[in-house]
């Protein structure tokens, strides 16, 4: 069974960056100059690579600031700046439907930074804004993924990511230039930030083909180009007689041994912290791994649909004199939903939800298109919650199959 499921997601993975036939093309005939499948797989290769290293971008970061207890010297607003561009990025692509390998990196990078704002705001004097914090971006990641926030506020959203990259990094490259020095900007940090959305620019064109994605990170590239230029132009005032090469390699080395140093006293920290306080950290661990826990058994969308078909047959099976009303009235309820296009499956990682819509969505009547018709955003949605499914199972659905082979109706009828 295990041997099955790691050879389903090996095959995932080769077809994730091999698509099409592009692996037939370039591993199997090695045909390098394909027209299309060397760009397509060098996209996806660097598409993952970005991804895979934002995964842990500001993990150190979140364990100081929790191991101090406190976030003294770190801005709440460009924290909040960053992660509305790194939001922005990854709600845009996700409504646009581009592969995830395009925008993980910032969906990645949103979550380390609403953690690192809610570590600002509950170790300082507004500690209860940060659960309200937590909640709004809950709500808004929910309306993301349901669709229920208008493409032109999210295009936006993206838009915004310009302005701010340009307000950023001008201000820094203009520090530069008043004082003739780079000050303390890490070299190797630059190079790859530069070399990043470089990157992101020939993914975006490669996988998206979308105007607003591939004018933000070109605009970013530029400014970080101006950025890494200036270490050149400047580095004779700044380091007289050393060369440019010499330092780029001892910028290299010492960044990767910062690197290092950061995540060695992470751990180092953490298993102090959970010698001293096991209970404390027993029950982290607790609930990390029920997260862990609930996130596997979440119901897939093809789990509830096989689910689905497999009670069909059971109910087919079973004689219609002991079927439960419920039971067939929920299965013919769902059948008819689903049939009319009206029963969708939202994902939450921990838990999933059947929204009941009033409409097809498919079909654009004027009492679904009409917003005065329409209520608020939220309450509509939770009003419309059909189901809710946890831990392998759906409650709803449950309930209403207890006792499934249960004539209830008949066994009143029975004398006491």
């Amino acid at each position: 069974m295990k041997g099955s499921i790691l050879e389903k997601y090996a095959h995932d993975a080769l077809q994730f960056l091999f698509p099409q036939n592009c692996f037939e093309e370039l591993v199997i005939n090695f045909n390098i100059f394909h027209p299309t499948c060397p760009k397509m797989v060098l996209s996806r290769g660097l598409g993952i690579g970005i991804t895979a290293g934002s995964i842990l971008l500001f993990v150190p970061q979140i364990i100081k600031i929790f191991s101090a207890k406190s976030a003294k010297g770190i801005s709440l607003i460009s924290q909040l700046l960053a992660l509305i561009a790194a939001a922005g990025t990854a709600s845009y692509s996700f409504n646009k439907g581009f592969v995830f390998s395009q925008w993980g990196d910032s969906f990645f990078v949103s979550v380390q930074l609403m953690v690192i704002v809610m570590q600002i705001l509950y170790y300082s004097d507004a500690s209860a804004y940060a659960f309200a914090f937590f909640a709004f971006c809950w709500a808004f990641v929910f309306a993301v993924i349901g669709g229920y926030i208008p493409n032109e506020f999210l295009t936006m959203i993206q838009a915004l990511g310009i302005p701010i990259a340009v307000a950023s990094k001008s201000i820094q490259a203009w520090q530069n230039y008043r004082s003739r020095s780079t000050g303390q900007l890490s070299l190797v940090s630059a190079s790859l930030q530069l070399a990043g959305t470089i990157a992101r620019v020939f993914t975006s064109i490669q996988d998206t083909g979308d105007s607003l994605l591939i004018v933000s990170f070109a605009i970013a590239a530029v400014f970080n180009a101006i950025l890494f230029v200036q270490f050149f132009l400047y580095w004779n005032e700044a380091k007289p007689g050393q060369g440019i090469f010499r330092r780029m390699g001892r910028g290299f080395v010492d960044y990767w041994r910062r690197i290092g140093n950061d995540y060695r006293t992470v751990v180092k920290e953490t298993a102090e912290a959970c010698v001293e306080k096991p209970f404390k950290a027993g029950l982290y661990f607790t609930a990390l791994g029920g997260l862990v826990y609930a996130y596997r058994t979440n119901p897939s969308e093809a789990r509830t649909m096989n689910e689905l078909r497999e009670l069909r047959q059971m109910m087919t099976l079973l004689p219609a004199s002991i079927h439960n009303k419920e039971s067939d009235e929920e299965l013919s309820q769902r059948s008819l939903l689903l049939s009319q296009n009206r029963l969708h499956y939202y994902n939450l990682w921990f838990f999933s939800l059947l929204i009941e819509s009033p409409h097809d969505s498919s079909v654009r009547i004027y009492s679904s298109q009409d917003k005065n018709l329409k209520g608020w955003i939220l309450a509509e949605l939770f009003n419309n919650v059909y189901d809710v499914g946890y831990l392998g199972r759906w409650r709803r659905l449950e309930r209403k199959f207890k006792e499934y082979d249960v004539n209830t109706e008949d066994l009143n009828l029975l004398p006491d």
